[in-house]
């Protein structure tokens, strides 16, 4: 196993009682520590538990079709239990490294959880024999159990393992955690790696309900937060071990209690933290007030969900909001911060003239004249099992190797060198449960919808590229000045 994929200390460990990966390949890759592994690796420390993470984001040949890196790697583990950390566009890439590894002996036992197992658990137990256990829901309290105690683990909720007949048992999702009652993470045990971005999550879960989003199955709707003081200690230390100023904040909707975000900013001001952080927010859960007080405590950006382009689609998709109220606060948003404004698109009940009209409002708010740009990102609706909308149209999936999915940053087909790629294909062909964000949903004149996509983010880089120039240009004349 390479000691370079291990986080801090843990290469110390030549045999933790727990090897847990962390198989994320996102966008933004090597910016951010994986926060939900290193909260599991320190409720395992809290129960006497060895624990060595390891993070993929470093090793450059580890990638979504790297199936014998990853197969490499549970060989090479010393550890008695292996706990794989996924989001669900590593399903595949976990399935076929396991098939790889049939007939080899003395594995360790596998575990396997995160957002990634929604939906999915009998099947994945079906599919993969290696994987003893599948945790759906939050891991903190369970993860101990199951490493120690497999047998009480395996009645828990959440917990789905194998009957005495080889049939998956197990329902629903793990209890929510506590979150003031969770060891905190040990910051300072992460390596010189070049994180530039600290992973702050302040509370867990959404109130909301829409049909695209996996966030409900993962965790229900009831919302957890953390002690003010607590959540605000928590990002010093991160921010102190981590040397950076740079702040994202994952909680899913940053401003659903307003008495609670005014809480934060004044804390984050009174002890004087000098950061620059990004959240997430929907327009009907913030005002001026919050903006103000967002933007004195250094919130440089909020995403929106905006999502569609007309009220029809919205009521569809169960948003619960309007265009009028995205577009009122949007644009008073953006006297504060930039904005990102991002929409969804190929619904299979979206018809041409609501996709024009998303068109339309994407390029309005691209247009606004405010203090700070507005910036819309058009993106494929992802399906993702587990969700209601996946449930209603699961019938119309399409695997289109051409067409760029939101786990691949590009298109499937671009990876067709790689020599795992054959391998990958068909895990995703043969079962779209199993891997779901590698599909679009069929939806009405599709390609024409493509073609005004790609239409549409050339105009916005020739865009981005007319604001850099004159950035630079600014700057170069402030210097000669």
């Amino acid at each position: 196993m390479s000691s370079s994929l291990s986080m801090g200390t843990d290469s110390q460990l030549t045999r933790p009682e727990v090897d847990l990966i962390s198989l994320r390949f996102g966008r933004l890759r090597g910016a951010m520590p994986p926060l939900g592994p290193l909260s599991l690796k320190a409720s395992l420390g809290a129960a006497g538990i060895s624990c060595r993470v390891t993070d993929v984001q470093f090793d450059t040949n580890m990638n979504a079709f790297s199936i014998e890196s990853l197969a490499n790697w549970i060989r090479g583990s010393r550890a008695s239990t292996i706990g794989f950390s996924v989001f669900n566009d590593a399903i595949p890439l976990v399935i076929a490294a396991l098939d790889s590894l049939h007939g080899d002996r003395d594995l360790p036992r596998m575990l396997i959880g995160g957002p990634g197992v929604v939906g999915i658990a009998p099947r994945l137990l079906m599919r993969a024999p290696l994987i003893e256990m599948v945790v759906v829901g939050e891991g903190e309290s369970v993860l101990p159990v199951a490493v120690r105690e497999p047998q009480r683990a395996a009645v828990l909720p959440g917990v789905f393992s194998r009957g005495r007949d080889g049939i998956a048992v197990g329902t629903g999702r793990t209890r929510r955690e506590q979150l003031d009652t969770l060891p905190p993470v040990d910051w300072w045990s992460l390596p010189e790696h070049p994180y530039t971005i600290v992973p702050w999550s302040t509370m867990r879960g959404c109130p909301f309900s829409c049909e695209f989003c996996e966030i409900i199955a993962f965790m229900g709707r009831k919302v957890v937060a953390r002690d003010v003081m607590a959540a605000i200690d928590d990002l010093e230390r991160a921010t102190t071990a981590l040397a950076t100023t740079q702040v994202a904040v994952l909680d899913d909707t940053f401003t659903i209690n307003k008495r609670r975000v005014l809480g934060l900013c004044a804390e984050i001001q009174r002890r004087k933290l000098r950061i620059s952080f990004e959240i997430f927010s929907r327009a009907d859960t913030i005002d001026r007030e919050m903006m103000e007080n967002l933007s004195a405590a250094g919130c440089s950006r909020v995403f929106f969900g905006v999502d569609a382009g007309d009220d029809a689609v919205l009521n569809l998709i169960d948003k619960r909001i309007t265009i009028e109220q995205m577009e009122r606060t949007l644009f008073q948003a953006a006297e504060f911060f930039q904005v990102t404004a991002s929409f969804i698109w190929g619904y299979p009940f979206e018809s041409h003239g609501s996709f024009q009209r998303m068109l339309e409002l994407a390029n309005q708010f691209h247009k606004h004249k405010g203090t700070f740009p507005i910036w819309p990102q058009l993106h494929l609706v992802s399906p993702s099992a587990g969700t209601p909308l996946f449930e209603k149209f699961r019938s119309t999936l399409i695997l289109d190797p051409a067409v760029e999915t939101l786990p691949m940053a590009g298109v499937l087909s671009a990876n067709s060198f790689r020599r795992s790629f054959s391998t990958i294909l068909d895990v995703v062909s043969l079962d779209p449960l199993l891997a779901a964000p590698f599909y679009r949903y069929e939806t009405p004149m599709f390609e024409q919808k493509r073609a005004a996509v790609e239409d549409f983010n050339r105009s916005l880089d020739v865009s981005l590229g007319e604001l850099l120039i004159q950035e630079l240009t600014i700057g170069e004349e402030y210097a000669t000045n």
